[in-house]
């Protein structure tokens, strides 16, 4: 990261060969076109293209993705090195400092997948919709009494596999679906703020904005309410959907010369505000 190469050293240590390694290029560029008229543009991570494709001012905001896995993005200038946290490149002196817990929306449908199995043992019929009825059990979340403390590394965590999750505080009042699904959620939050924690020790400004992204925030109000209020920061998401491949979009625009800069390009993301 710091010379902005491959390590080949390392790679030839494993017989890896390393000719075959395209150049790296720090800024967008133009590599070819396609029948001879279509520019196309060098590639670039699908992180990146996510945090150009949804953060249209970067030191104002920061990036929660929250899909299948989860994902905390926020922009620097500095290439920072912190421990549980992975600073990687942007574009030409700038960087994303990301942390990524590995279950994020998953673990909430592992709990969904274990409620239509307990109801298709007692039916026969594996039910419809259970998120919704989930959503529903947990529109009141701010009030519930006696709350689980769910830890959500159910797939262990990027520095140690062999982690799993945990619940703690369960008594004989809080053992019901409603404490377990909200306990879920909270878990699911406090993973992603725990490395916001970390990366917030290397900020010279605060963001004061969340952007949000990912199917499973975008479909679940709880969540969203959630991360408004563990962060209490104001949350945004995207008008438009597939944040990646809008972001890949702008890239290219500026690649090909449609737009000065990547600022300018971003000025084409609109949101609206989640709560």
């Amino acid at each position: 990261l710091k010379t902005s190469h491959f390590d080949k050293k390392a790679l030839r240590a494993v017989d890896i060969e390393t000719k075959y390694l395209p150049d790296v290029i720090e800024d967008e560029y133009i590599f070819g076109k396609m029948d001879a008229k279509i520019p196309v543009s060098v590639a670039i991570g699908d992180n990146q293209a996510s945090f150009i494709g949804s953060v249209r001012d970067g030191e104002e905001n920061l990036l929660i993705n929250i899909g299948t896995s989860s994902q905390i993005s926020v922009f620097t200038q500095q290439n920072h090195y912190l421990l549980g946290v992975e600073t990687r490149p942007l574009v030409k002196n700038s960087f994303i400092m990301v942390g990524s817990p590995l279950c994020g929306g998953k673990a909430y449908a592992l709990l969904e997948n274990f409620f239509s199995e307990v109801v298709c043992f007692a039916t026969g019929t594996k039910p419809n919709d259970l998120y919704r009825l989930m959503q529903n059990l947990t529109q009141d979340f701010d009030q519930i009494e006696d709350p689980l403390v769910i830890a959500t590394q159910f797939c262990g965590t990027r520095e140690d596999p062999s982690v799993r999750g945990s619940i703690s505080n369960l008594s004989i009042n809080n053992f019901t679906p409603k404490h377990f699904t909200l306990g879920i959620l909270g878990g699911i939050v406090d993973e992603i703020y725990s490395f916001y924690k970390i990366i917030e020790t290397k900020l010279e400004k605060k963001p004061i904005r969340l952007i949000g992204s990912g199917n499973a925030l975008r479909m679940n109000d709880t969540l969203k309410k959630m991360v408004t209020n563990t962060f209490k920061m104001p949350l945004y998401i995207p008008l438009h959907n597939e944040e990646a491949s809008y972001g890949a979009a702008l890239f290219a625009l500026v690649a090909a010369g449609v737009y000065d800069n990547l600022h300018l390009a971003q000025k084409l993301i609109s949101y609206t505000k989640a709560n």
